[in-house]
């Protein structure tokens, strides 16, 4: 926690009011800090308000480099002799995420895993990382084409499609060790691929989506529009693509065996950038820490957002009933119970993230800029703000 409290006196006494409340914590070195030894990452770091008998938590941004502390609102209830304003770090975290140690600062744009051991991720300059050992080792390939990658398809241990700016399409039919470039029909920046089976898949990107009766070998344009910036796919069968767009999430499909595609209308009216889905579950999660919630038995979207905010730009749903989202900062955070609470896990690193990938409950990975591979082999840390009996004693100054 940190060794300094707020508390805020109302006058007149019978005031009300809500305001917005600021303070600062001393932070200059390290024999010059009110930051105890147990805070690994300030930008985690909880307000809450003390009653005298437990914590309460609140709204709250911490600003590390400004070393200041920020609840959105306050009210007279919140105030007075017997009450108290401090941050502290949720109950057990530790750090569980660890960045891998490579020598590439390309930013990467995806990861996917085949099982426990084969993975694949593709970013810019056409670069792309094979791994054999689940990740403990990983060798550089090249896709052929020096443009940003944005988003691969791993169809079997053989076959693989990768998608890109320009219009860049390029199929490998030996797991990644060579690759040739597909027509695309479109010059359109590509940034997601997503296939419903072995054959029929979908790429969207800047207003296209395209699709394949053939495992990637061709594609057809089936979509224009040039409002749509589709920023993930996902495939509800060979004749229905779900997407998310900087618009929001709609649904396109096709009832006459694809002769003709329609969009259906917003769902969802947010900047969203990925999708994911877990049986007839749908997860989307986008800008200003925004997630939403599409459950199997219903057609409407309920919001869960992350207690943060900042952009996300990952999202895994995970077989056990966990989600996990990601973006902006290096925030990587859990649900466990449907998106009612999220929390924060610590990865020590401030790279925007533009993926994730897990090959089980416990072992993830998650890339992004200037070459960042995070990977974890723990169980999320589900722990908040616990009630305490008494304010800690380092509070009083």
């Amino acid at each position: 926690y940190v060794r300094r409290w707020v508390q805020v006196i109302p006058y007149p006494s019978g005031a009300t009011f809500t305001a917005r409340l600021q303070w600062m914590y001393e932070d200059v070195a390290a024999t010059s800090t009110e930051v105890g030894p147990g805070v690994q990452d300030e930008r985690r770091l909880r307000a809450f308000v003390f009653d005298g008998t437990s914590r309460r938590a609140l709204s709250a941004r911490v600003n590390a480099h400004a070393n200041t502390v920020t609840v959105d609102a306050v009210t007279e209830a919140d105030c007075g002799p017997t009450r108290h304003f401090g941050a502290v770090m949720s109950g057990t975290y530790t750090q569980t995420w660890f960045r891998a140690p490579l020598v590439n600062w390309q930013r990467w744009h995806d990861v996917h895993f085949l099982g426990p051991w084969f993975g694949w991720i593709i970013g810019d300059q056409g670069t792309l990382l094979k791994t054999t050992d689940g990740g403990a080792t990983w060798a550089e390939k090249v896709i052929g084409f020096g443009v940003p990658f944005h988003s691969l398809v791993v169809l079997s241990a053989d076959t693989l499609i990768a998608c890109g700016n320009a219009g860049a399409l390029y199929r490998s039919v030996d797991g990644g060790e060579n690759w040739a470039r597909v027509p695309s029909g479109v010059t359109a920046d590509l940034h997601t691929l997503a296939f419903a089976d072995g054959s029929v898949g979908f790429a969207g990107g800047n207003g296209v989506i395209l699709r394949s009766n053939d495992g990637g070998a061709s594609w057809a344009t089936i979509v224009q529009d040039s409002a749509a910036a589709i920023q993930s796919l996902a495939a509800l069968g060979e004749d229905s693509v779900l997407a998310t767009s900087l618009a929001g999430v709609r649904r396109y499909g096709t009832t006459d065996g694809g002769a003709t595609w329609n969009a259906g209308p917003l769902e969802v009216a947010a900047p969203l950038r990925a999708l994911a889905l877990r049986g007839s579950e749908a997860w989307a999660a986008g800008d200003a820490g925004m997630v939403y919630r599409r459950a199997a038995d219903q057609a409407t979207w309920d919001p869960a957002p992350v207690p943060a905010g900042g952009t996300l730009r990952a999202i895994s749903a995970l077989p056990n009933g966990d989600v996990c989202v990601a973006g902006d900062g290096g925030a990587i955070w859990y649900t466990s119970d449907g998106g009612a609470s999220w929390f924060a896990q610590y990865s020590a690193d401030s790279h925007d993230l533009f993926a994730l990938a897990f090959t089980d409950t416990a072992r993830g990975y998650a890339v992004g800029s200037g070459g960042t591979l995070l990977q974890t082999t723990s169980p999320p840390t589900f722990t908040g703000v616990h009630d305490s009996p008494a304010l800690p004693g380092a509070f009083a100054l």
